[in-house]
């Protein structure tokens, strides 16, 4: 959402809308065995992206029967170390110039 406002057209869309970002994940494994199966997730979700963090949650749905029984959710919260502390976290840790 934060492309599509900036560089294709603003929409007005409520500024919560406006910092959404909508993510497709996937995790596939193929078997060594005879068969070579593949199995995995297939994890649709939404970020939301604020300033100095972002939060996401994550459907994890089985890519086929042999994956996994059912579906799960995974959830994710990281803070940008840069930008919530600049004064700690913006200079170099070797070799730059104080």
């Amino acid at each position: 959402m934060p492309y599509l406002k900036s560089a294709v057209k603003d929409y007005d869309l409520p500024d919560f809308v406006n910092h959404l970002v909508p993510v497709v994940e996937t995790s596939l494994s193929i078997g060594t065995g005879g068969d070579h199966s593949v199995t995995g997730t297939v994890n649709p979700g939404v970020i939301y992206l604020a300033d100095s963090w972002q939060f996401g949650v994550e459907a994890m749905v089985p890519y086929n029967a042999s994956s996994q029984s059912g579906t799960g959710v995974i959830g994710q919260f990281h803070i940008f170390l840069d930008d919530a502390l600049p004064s700690l976290f913006s200079k170099p840790i070797f070799g730059g110039n104080e």
